[in-house]
């Protein structure tokens, strides 16, 4: 019989707190997972996990599951808004798999039990203690005494502003949109991903299984503009309605509900992600730029990471196992933020002397991002 080392409170039920509890739980915790939503619900988009998500998931024993739920990606191509190719990455040694969110979720819920999950809770603080505990505190709800916490509820954290106070996420300047299309287009090869780089804008095509199509378009935005109320949709279709590969189309055949906009925020890096026996998790710790679409794969990087240091702990305290996964983790992180950031940059060399200079940038650069996804 293998012996509960204690409990482990998880604040925040994303993909990364989910991830988080399944390390943990595969470490031989009791998990419980708290979050102030009132039930589980993912938006109807996709996921694209790069092979290092892929593999973070397959060190989880998600692999299996995730190939028969994903379509499988063996090819990425950039083109300009004028279909001209820009650069060309065939024959993958890792394959990318592209999932609808909710079907990702089932799998994760899966692992769990009722008693794991505790919904409408909402984070207060903590309080760490010399006995090597620390007390979850929440509003209107008994204090409590864990093993750790894991602050994974996102860019937004609560835990990291109680257990920093480095201030609030910042607008990036850049605003995404999202769906899954019905749209069945002969001009997408099956087995590729599209990206395609305009002026300010991005866009990226992503077949699902069943035929679906998973699109992200991503745009700088004045932040004026964050709530607008305008139709997205209508909108969109202008904006794209001469890109190539049949975008206005396959936005066209997205349900106006279904539209996703989501806002961009940044916040500054920090030099450490725990605090004694609290550690920041995914977003809430370094949050990455969108542009990339690696923020749930470099979670699940987390999570893989998290799970190996817990299982060979020998006589190690919490405190030391977390420093040690800071200094595992702080390396890979800068080196993806900052391939991010460079990859921000050359997308939106936008003014007309800077176009021939932007796809020769982006042509020496793409390869180095997909390789570098294939590091972990």
């Amino acid at each position: 019989m293998i012996q509960i080392e204690g409990t482990v409170a998880i604040i925040g039920s994303g993909f990364a707190g989910l991830a988080a509890a399944l390390a943990i739980k595969q470490s031989h915790y009791d998990v419980r997972i708290f979050d102030q939503k009132n039930v589980f619900e993912e938006q109807n988009t996709g996921v694209i996990l790069w092979p290092n998500g892929y593999s973070a998931l397959e060190k989880l024993g998600l692999g299996q599951e995730i190939q028969s739920i994903g379509n499988k990606i063996t090819s990425i191509e950039v083109l300009n808004e004028h279909e001209e190719e820009i650069s060309l990455v065939e024959n993958l040694p890792v394959p990318i798999y592209s999932v609808n969110r909710k079907d990702l979720l089932k799998i994760f819920l899966s692992r769990f039990d009722r008693h794991n999950f505790h919904l409408s809770k909402n984070f207060s603080s903590f309080k760490n203690h010399y006995s090597g505990s620390v007390t979850l505190k929440l509003i209107n709800e008994k204090d409590e005494d864990y093993s750790f916490i894991i602050g994974a509820d996102g860019i937004n954290s609560h835990v990291r502003e109680k257990a920093f106070e480095d201030g609030k996420p910042q607008y990036s300047g850049f605003m995404t949109w999202r769906g899954i299309s019905t749209f069945k287009s002969n001009k997408l090869r099956p087995g590729r991903l599209y990206e395609i780089i305009g002026l300010s804008k991005k866009a990226t095509l992503c077949p699902l299984p069943d035929g679906e199509i998973y699109w992200v378009i991503t745009g700088l935005t004045s932040i004026k503009y964050i709530h607008q109320n305008s139709s997205r949709k209508k909108r969109l279709i202008n904006q794209f309605k001469d890109w190539p590969l049949d975008l206005a189309n396959i936005i066209k055949e997205t349900e106006e509900e279904l539209v996703i906009k989501s806002v961009a925020y940044e916040r500054p890096a920090i030099s450490r992600w725990s605090e004694r026996n609290v550690l920041l998790f995914g977003d809430a710790a370094h949050p990455i730029n969108g542009y990339l679409q690696q923020g749930a794969c470099i979670a699940f990087e987390d999570a893989a990471t998290l799970k190996e240091l817990l299982l060979e702990k020998q006589e190690k305290k919490v405190g030391e196992i977390f420093s040690a996964f800071e200094s595992k983790r702080s390396k890979r992180l800068a080196e993806m933020t900052k391939l991010a950031s460079q990859y921000f940059t050359v997308c939106n060399y936008d003014q007309l002397g800077f176009i021939k200079y932007r796809h020769r940038q982006l042509k020496r650069l793409f390869p180095k991002l997909v390789k570098d996804s294939f590091e972990y």
